[in-house]
């Protein structure tokens, strides 16, 4: 059996939730016996609390699931939006004229490693009296970083699943196991 680390860390809190729930409970119930007893009513029963933890766990890498990508591509607002707002009214405009070539030619993808370039032929080939080549380098650096964010986007969602029990570390060689650890601090 395997576990995210989300889960391990939420079953170790757990734990300690529950730790503590055992602790309160166990005090009353030697208060209780404390205070039945004629030697030891003057005393209070000690309490043993944690407050700061270290736990070290070796673990073990399960899988490491793979997202699906759905690149549905670049959006005709984001092409609009990557534009120059001087153009005014044109801005939309220009924006549909690239959007329907990229579209034709289904090249409008994320995923297309020469979608900037694209559109920069495009805007270069049919926009050369709205646009100069500044601008249009302009248009190129906002183009790539949506372009970047999309692309990191599903390794931001990968999972890892790692053993942690005993029965199963064991059939692992050392060398492919790693040390946990992380300290608690209970408030």
């Amino acid at each position: 059996m395997s576990l995210t680390l989300n889960e391990i860390l939420a079953s170790l809190l757990n734990e300690f939730q529950s730790a503590n729930v055992s602790a309160d409970i166990n005090r009353e119930h030697w208060r209780e016996i404390y205070g039945n007893s004629p030697l030891l009513s003057e005393f209070s029963p000690c309490r043993v609390r944690v407050s700061d933890a270290t736990v070290t766990m070796p673990l073990a890498l399960d899988n490491l699931d793979e997202v699906q990508v759905n690149d549905y591509g670049i959006g005709l607002r984001q092409i609009a939006s990557s534009l120059p707002q001087e153009l005014g009214e044109e801005r939309t405009r220009i924006a549909e004229a690239v959007y329907e070539e990229l579209l034709k030619s289904k090249r409008h993808y994320f995923l297309n490693t020469n979608l900037v370039r694209d559109i920069a032929a495009i805007l270069s080939k049919s926009f050369r009296e709205h646009l100069n080549e500044a601008q249009i380098g302009e248009v190129g650096k906002a183009l790539r970083q949506m372009q970047q964010e999309f692309l990191k986007r599903p390794s931001a969602a990968r999972e890892a699943r790692f053993f942690y029990r005993t029965s199963e570390l064991e059939k692992i060689k050392p060398e492919k196991l790693f040390k946990f650890e992380i300290r608690i601090i209970v408030d």
